[in-house]
């Protein structure tokens, strides 16, 4: 759980990664991916 609440909430807060099923975020095949915005911070 310190990985969601340090990483992935403030991330998914921020819009650098979006989930893949946002209607289901315990879904058994939930994925995440980067955004443009998280792309763009990749790329500086």
């Amino acid at each position: 759980m310190n990985f969601f609440k340090n990483y992935i909430n403030p991330a998914l807060e921020a819009n650098y990664i979006a989930m893949q099923y946002p209607e289901s975020p315990k879904h058994p095949n939930q994925k995440y991916y980067l955004t443009d915005l998280g792309k763009s911070l990749c790329t500086q």
